[in-house]
């Protein structure tokens, strides 16, 4: 990404605390909102197809299911937003149900991943950013292995106007680096369900 002018300068910027946090208030409101309304359009016998082909051994299957779904009138945000993370929900419980191994909720969540950038439009060419919008940077740390969530919530906030940053793999003095370079006005940290927060907050 190429550096941008930050004519606010570090001093205004500080200023500014409080309309960035209302900023940040906001995005979070778009997404919860967004997010809502998908979840009144989830169709429980289609998601359950949707997980089969997910696991299904033929590797084409999910592909040809998405495209069968866009060409029955479902939207691709519903697929990424709403399906994609609800059959990762699924993945996880038969794991823990010792249902599925392992190494098929894996393949399952590539398969998943996969669709976010396959279906979504932000994550396509010429995908355009609004002038002047926030930047914001989603950290995921290196030794997180749950990164599908970061992913579906860069998409949520692309769509909802926001120029994104999508730190996976990164190590903090690199993400940091960029914190210090580009004018950054949120910083999110993507952590699992089980992470301690009190390691969230030491980072």
């Amino acid at each position: 990404m190429a550096n941008r002018p930050n004519p606010a300068g570090p001093v205004s910027k500080r200023s500014g605390e409080h309309a960035i946090d209302a900023l940040a208030r906001r995005v979070v409101e778009v997404v919860a909102d967004r997010q809502s309304s998908l979840e009144r359009r989830l169709d429980a016998a289609l998601l359950r197809r949707f997980c089969e082909a997910v696991s299904a051994l033929d590797s084409k299957e999910h592909v040809l299911l998405v495209a069968e779904m866009m060409a029955s009138g479902v939207r691709a945000e519903d697929i990424t937003d709403l399906y994609v993370p609800a059959a990762a929900r699924v993945l996880g419980d038969r794991w823990c149900e010792d249902n599925m191994s392992f190494a098929d909720v894996t393949i399952g969540s590539a398969r998943l991943q996969s669709l976010l950038r396959w279906v979504g439009p932000e994550w396509q060419p010429g995908w355009k950013t609004p002038v002047n919008a926030p930047l914001v940077l989603v950290y995921v740390r290196p030794d997180e292995y749950h990164t599908l969530g970061a992913m579906v919530a860069t998409g949520q906030l692309r769509r909802a106007g926001c120029e994104v940053l999508l730190h996976i793999g990164y190590d903090r003095a690199e993400t940091l680096d960029v914190i210090e370079r580009e004018p950054i006005d949120i910083v999110m940290i993507s952590a699992s369900g089980g992470e301690r927060l009190e390691s969230v907050r030491k980072l």
